[in-house]
């Protein structure tokens, strides 16, 4: 059975696009033979704290949606916002970050 993964992304502005992050991140997930199970997209300056399609992500990767979790980069996932939830240790300790 092939792994589920979970994989978010983040923009900073309306006027950009994840399309760089989702061309490379799916093609990974392919190459890896990965399920996909859900794909989040944030779009969020690095100030806001607001992150609710990673709040979803957290959500669902705690009732095992997701085997992995795949970002573009650990910075553009709001790892201020994680630090202060709490959930990277979390993440990792239940082995669902992939590098």
């Amino acid at each position: 059975m092939a792994e589920r993964v979970a994989i978010y992304y983040r923009i900073s502005t309306a006027d950009q696009t994840p399309d760089a992050q989702m061309n490379e991140l799916r093609s990974y997930a392919e190459r890896r033979e990965f399920e996909v199970a859900a794909e989040y997209i944030e779009t969020a300056s690095g100030a806001v704290r607001s992150r609710p399609q990673l709040d979803r992500m957290l959500r669902d990767v705690r009732s095992r949606k997701a085997d992995i979790v795949l970002v573009w980069a650990f910075d553009s996932s709001g790892c201020r916002y994680l630090d202060s939830q709490q959930p990277c240790h979390w993440l990792i300790e239940y082995q669902a970050v992939s590098s």
